[in-house]
């Protein structure tokens, strides 16, 4: 059975992440798999299983009833609600990915589907990250990864302008690939210009990363676990809120979780965080073995064996 995975273009993260990397590999498990734009869809193909990465069109997906579509929502849950719980209720949809249990539990409630359409996909880590140099990692530093143009519009560094002041930060925009730290401490905006090699050519100089999103927001309901899963696997620890995916995947007495977002709170971690460091490391240490685990359970190998469960389910 061929299988498709719909991307709207090649260059993006989604694309590349839960398109490009699962196809690739369920190839190297012996399956026939390939990345489509939508212009290139062949619409006399049938019995072939089509995930839809993140961006989708229902009129597309009508006209190849003759097959088993999945979509995979990403992070679309949070900018395309409505349209996303309309696709749903048009029936055209024969099975959805969706990023954590609290996720899965609502979908389920709101629109009356079967538990057996709707599957969990942890995010994997990336395995370009392997690839990355990493630098200063016997003294502690804080950093920031990932699009750092988007903490203009999405707060997924609260408090950042006031903490990148009291301590010392780095923020390595991961969508140019550069540290930018100067620009961020300056105020300045980030212009992207999307390197898609940016994350096999990662310059790390930090080792515990930071993820702090206000408590029951859109972006803390539906968020996928990606920065948690960099960090295990760039052997680094994490600050991070108690997301809903983050609560799937890292166990409750994980050190670093921050249970509140006020300004305060993320001081006291990061002070917390400090005074350990600089002593025996016990907290350090509990983290690090946690996020090993992390490490290891997160690669794209594992993963993949969701997306097997699931075709093997249709293959019946």
């Amino acid at each position: 059975m061929n299988i498709f995975f719909i991307v709207k273009n090649r260059t993006f993260g989604s694309a590349i992440l839960r398109g490009i990397q699962v196809s690739r590999e369920l190839n190297n498990q012996g399956f026939q798999s390939s990345v489509i734009k939508h212009e290139e869809i062949n619409f006399n193909t049938k019995n072939a299983i089509f995930i839809w990465v993140k961006e989708f069109d229902k009129n597309l997906i009508s006209k190849l009833s003759d097959n088993y579509h999945i979509y995979d929502f990403v992070d679309n849950y949070i900018y395309q609600r409505e349209s996303i719980k309309e696709l749903i209720e048009s029936k055209v949809l024969d099975h959805m990915l969706v990023n954590n249990n609290y996720m899965k539990s609502e979908i389920i409630e709101q629109n009356k589907i079967s538990p057996d359409n709707i599957s969990i996909i942890h995010h994997h880590w990336d395995p370009r990250v392997s690839t990355a140099t990493k630098e200063n990692q016997n003294n502690l530093t804080f950093g920031y990864l990932g699009s750092v143009a988007s903490l203009a519009h999405t707060d997924n560094f609260l408090h950042y302008k006031t903490l990148s002041k009291q301590h010392k930060i780095t923020f390595y925009d991961t969508e140019n690939g550069e540290d930018v730290t100067n620009l961020v401490n300056a105020g300045k905006s980030i212009i992207v210009n999307r390197n898609p090699e940016a994350m096999g050519q990662l310059k790390i100089n930090f080792n515990c990363h930071i993820s702090i999103r206000k408590n029951n927001t859109p972006e803390s309901l539906y968020k996928t676990s990606a920065k948690v899963v960099t960090a295990g696997a760039l052997d680094h620890n994490i600050i991070t809120t108690y997301e809903q995916a983050t609560k799937d995947i890292l166990p409750a007495d994980y050190p670093f979780i921050l249970k509140n977002t006020d300004l305060e709170s993320v001081s006291k971690m990061l002070n917390l965080i400090k005074k350990d460091y600089n002593n025996k490391r016990v907290l350090w240490n509990k983290g690090l073995e946690i996020m090993s685990n992390i490490k290891q359970e997160y690669t794209i190998q594992n993963i993949v064996q969701k997306y097997k469960n699931i075709f093997s389910n249709r293959l019946l």
